[in-house]
Formats: structure tokens, sequence, C-alpha cells
């Protein structure tokens, strides 16, 4: 299918769209389709580029619509992180819809409970799960042997890498929005946990920036996303039918991020471990707490944050994602989430959807699903002995994720069949399954199956360029970035000074950590641009809201709902 002809059906399922909806605007759960989609990456020119044919993928979503009117507010974009990383049992089950588990209880307990803060007051929430993450998956081609060698060429940087992977869920996006016309010109609100940070800093630079991502002024080109996105832009911004559209114009649709605990680039890594190993941090309070002996690094062969997570984990005996609770904790609330999710009664109570009624979820439209590349049951983390060695060279953020787990805390390969979904629906072929927490082998691949990254080109996750991209959305998008205390998976007390090292654009990177004031938690981030990049004479200012969650972790929306809640209310409503 050309080009030309894939934007005719996205405009005619618009039309579709607007000629055969009803007002009203309901909950829903169910798979966004995602073609094949060949794309390239570049070093400036159309000479040296590099092109790949990803493979069709189904993303799950869920629409939770707003309490009161519900096609005049903006609309919520939720995920999370990994890359990988389940946003069903993520954000969607815990604290953000109408239904939640219980903070209280460690594992989030047996049954959803009302949330006392849903977001639905403040408008309609859109949930999606990444490629072959949460209930999503990924379709082998036609022809494709389902066996060890068939699915190992799908997990590869053709398949997932971090540009990819944003151009995937702005597809997810703007399809959804050419489906429900009454929020097609709503303003979208980007909510990123994590990892997420890459993604939504990805994201809104190609929805602000789109024509040079299809001019070769991107190291990622998309030919067919530009047109897609202008095709919404015609729609969205009349005024501009047919021409470029300035980012000060699209952010009236896509002007805001919510970023919890994010990664942006990893420029972090030169703060954090030094931070934490000078004398009186958080990781002698652990110590002094656990009466064990914290000892910084002796040379230079050590890495300081993967030492400070060895010390935490397996020396105090505390979550690395949440250091004031035992080793555990946080995963106990995701993997049981991942769990009663396979329950359709929990289920349906979350999504206010029968999963009987998505078809794309019955093993009978799954004969080219896939999950997995590999299937390690006996590996406490889910990765075979040969991937060893590829695990041992991960930076410390996928080292995190991946590193071996309390056995009595599951992970995506060790989810039993507790609940009804996979014994009504039936069993699955090999290498597909009902659900992932995480998809472990798309997160390997991420970093060393990344043909586009060895070749040279900056497809790494978190290459500095992606926090020149963050700074250059900045200008444009109203930004919010949590700051919690005892999250060292991404400790964000770091994250100022290294936003200051992209000298190239930013004078100055400044924690104020008593402003604003007359705030409950204040924080915030002063960056001062240098002349001339903002087009205006003199420096430029813009701050980002960065409030100090005292008793949070890595999920602050689980840890600290209501404060959470509240900041981003007030947020929005400055001027």
């Amino acid at each position: 299918m050309n080009r030309t002809v894939k934007i005719i059906i996205f405009i005619l399922i618009c039309l579709l769209a607007i000629a055969t909806l009803s007002a009203s605007v309901e909950d829903q759960s169910g798979f966004i389709p995602i073609p094949a989609i060949t794309y390239s990456f570049n070093d400036g020119t159309a000479l040296s580029t590099m092109t790949f044919t990803s493979s069709e993928a189904r993303l799950f979503y869920t629409f939770i619509k707003a309490d009161e009117d519900a096609q005049n507010k903006p609309l919520f974009l939720f995920f999370n992180g990994g890359p990988g990383s389940g946003t069903s049992c993520g954000l969607m089950g815990f604290y953000t819809g109408r239904k939640t588990f219980d903070n209280c209880i460690t594992g989030g307990g047996d049954r959803y409970i009302d949330n006392p803060v849903s977001w639905t007051s403040l408008g309609n929430l859109l949930y999606i799960d990444a490629r072959c993450a949460g209930f999503s998956y990924g379709l082998l081609p036609s022809g494709t042997s389902r066996n060890l060698a068939g699915l190992s060429s799908e997990f590869l940087g053709r398949n997932f890498n971090s540009y990819l992977d944003a151009a995937e869920f702005i597809r997810a996006l703007l399809l959804f929005l050419a489906e429900h016309p009454q929020l097609q010109k709503n303003p979208v609100i980007i909510v990123g946990e994590s990892y997420g940070g890459v993604r939504a800093t990805l994201m809104l630079n190609m929805l602000l920036h789109y024509p040079q991502y299809a001019n070769y002024r991107d190291i990622y080109q998309d030919p067919e996303l530009v047109d897609l996105i202008q095709a919404h832009y015609n729609i969205v911004f009349p005024e501009y039918s047919g021409q470029e559209v300035p980012p000060a114009i699209i952010t009236r649709q896509f002007g805001h991020q919510v970023l919890i605990q994010p990664a942006i680039d990893n420029y972090r890594r030169y703060y954090d471990g030094p931070m934490l190993e000078a004398p009186g941090s958080l990781v002698y309070q652990i110590a002094r707490e656990t009466k064990t002996t914290f000892t910084p690094c002796q040379n230079s062969n050590c890495d300081p944050m993967s030492h400070i997570y060895d010390f935490v984990e397996y020396v105090a005996k505390r979550d690395i994602y949440g250091c004031h609770k035992p080793t555990g904790w946080t995963d106990s609330f995701f993997d049981h989430a991942a769990n009663l999710l396979l329950d359709s009664e929990q289920f349906q109570a979350l999504t206010n959807t029968d999963p009987a009624l998505i078809a794309e979820l019955h093993p009978e439209a799954r004969s080219r699903a896939y999950k997995y590349a590999y299937y390690a049951p006996d590996s406490p983390s889910g990765i075979l002995p040969r991937h060893q060695d590829i695990y041992a060279r991960l930076p410390h953020e996928q080292k995190v994720l991946l590193r071996p787990r309390k056995k009595n805390v599951p992970t995506d390969t060790t989810l039993a069949p507790l609940f009804d979904i996979p014994s009504v629906f039936g069993p699955l072929l090999p290498f597909d399954a009902y659900y992932s927490s995480l998809t472990s082998d798309g997160n390997i691949a991420y970093f060393y199956l990344n043909a586009p990254y060895a070749r040279g080109y900056a497809a790494y996750s978190y290459h500095p360029l992606t926090g020149q991209k963050f700074l250059q959305n900045l200008i444009d998008v109203k930004t919010f970035i949590t700051n919690a205390k005892y999250d060292l998976v991404v400790y964000t007390d770091a994250l100022p000074p290294a936003l200051g090292l992209h000298s190239n654009l930013v004078a100055s990177s400044d924690h104020q950590k008593n402003l604003p004031i007359n705030t409950a938690r204040p924080g915030q981030i002063e960056i001062r641009y240098h002349s001339g990049v903002l087009s205006q004479s003199g420096q430029a200012i813009r701050t980002i809201r960065f409030p100090y969650y005292t008793q949070s972790s890595h999920p602050v929306s689980l840890t600290e709902p209501h404060e959470f809640y509240d900041d981003v209310v007030a947020w929005l409503e400055e001027k």
C-alpha cells in the first residue's frame, strides 16, 4: 500500500467517523492497529540513510470519559515507561481512573476500589500499552515461522527504538482522535512516567516540528507520519489547511506535559551517583536506618549507581524504586495488577468494558500475534543465559528493570493463569501471552539489538539529543515534573544540573527549592536560554513546575495520589 493510499484511508476514516458516530462519548477498550511503517535514519542528507520497515502491531487502549461535559474537556494521554512497561497495570491501575488498587495494602489488594482523586474530574483519559507490553502485541509478517529464529528477527531495532515508539504512539493517538471527532480538536495533555519522558519528548518534538521529520533535517525520517500529522492539523487548524503550522499554534492542542520521574537523557549520570555518594545523602540515611554500612566506590571501574543499587537492594534490603520500603514493594503492586487484569470482573471494573467483546483479545484473532522471542520460566528475571552478556552491558536504568527479583514477586515471564480470561478464552500459541507487565526482549532490543545506534545514529534512548529536543519543546510546552524523595531509579534531584549541561542551548538551569511561594510542595526549575535561541533579544526564561514529594517513590501517583492530583490541578489553572 503506497503512501498516498494510506493518507486517503486516514482521511476517509475521519469522514466516516464524523458521519457515523453519535454525539455521545463513551468508555471503551480495544486495540488500535499500527501498520508496517517504512522509515529511515540519516545524518542530515538523503545520501546516507538506513531504511527499515517495522512489523504490524496492535496497541491496547482504554478510554474513560470525563465525569461531566466530556466533549469539551481535555484528553489526558497516559503511558508508563520501560521501555516496554505496561500502562494498564501502571498508571491505569493506580489513582488516575475511576477505579484503583488500594495503596494502603501492599500489592494493592485483590479488588479495585473507588478512586477518591479520579482524573476524570479534570478531563477524558486515554491509556495506551506499548508494543508487546501490557495487552498489546506484535504481528508476525505473513509467512514468518513461529519459532525461535522467526521471533528473534522481530526483536530488533527495526521494531524497538525510541523514535519508532514515539511515532507509533502518535499514530495511535491521531487514529483515536479521528474516530472520535467530538474530541479531535480538544487539548491533549501528555502524562508519561519514567522512560515515558523520552517518549513524550520525541512525540512532542514530532508534533511541534513535524516538517523536519520528512525533509532530512532530523535523524528520523517518516514522511507518512508527517502527512498524517498535517491531515490532522488541516482539521484542527483549518486556517492553516495545507500549510506548515507554527509550534505556537500547535500548542493550542499539544501544549502541556506532566512527567512522573522522567528519564530524559544520560546526562543525569554525571550527577546522580556523586550526589548520592556524598556524606549525609539519602543512601547514608538508609544505612543508619538499617544498621548497615555504605562505602562509596573506591576505583574508577566502579559505577556509582550500580554500586548504590546493590547496596540498597541486597545489603539494606530496601526497594530501589522507593528506598523507604522493603525490597520488592513497588513490583508487588504492578505485578499483582497484571495478574488481576486477567480476571474479567476486575478488567471490567477498571475499564468499564467487557473483555469478551474485544475481538482482538481472543485466540482466534491472534494467529500472527507474539509477545516474546524467548521464554525462560526458570530464570527469576526472565533472562536466558545467552542474554547474560547483553544484560551485563546494559545501562543502569535498564539493569534495574531486568535485575533478578525476590522469588515471591512474579514477573512477566512467570504470570500464571490465575484468573478466568486465559481459562475461558483458551490457550494462546507459543511466544504469545494475554498479558506482559514488561517486554524484556523488547527492552533489550532497544539498547543492544539496535542497528541504527550501532551504525552511529543518535537512536539510543537516552542520547543527549533527546535532552536537546526536550529543551526545544520546553520553549512552547508548559511542563510539570515530579521530584520524589525516595526514588533511586530516576533520582530527579540530578535533573536540574543535568539539563544545564546542554550549554549550546541554555545558559543556566537552577533548582529553586522554595518557589513558587505559598504552595504546599514548592519546587521549580528555571531554565535560562542563550540569546537568540528563542529568536528574541537577550536571555529568555522558561520555568518547569517541580514539586517535591517527601513520601513518594518512583510511582508518585501511587504513593502520594492526593498531593499529586492537587498539584496538577493548581498547575493547570495557572495563567
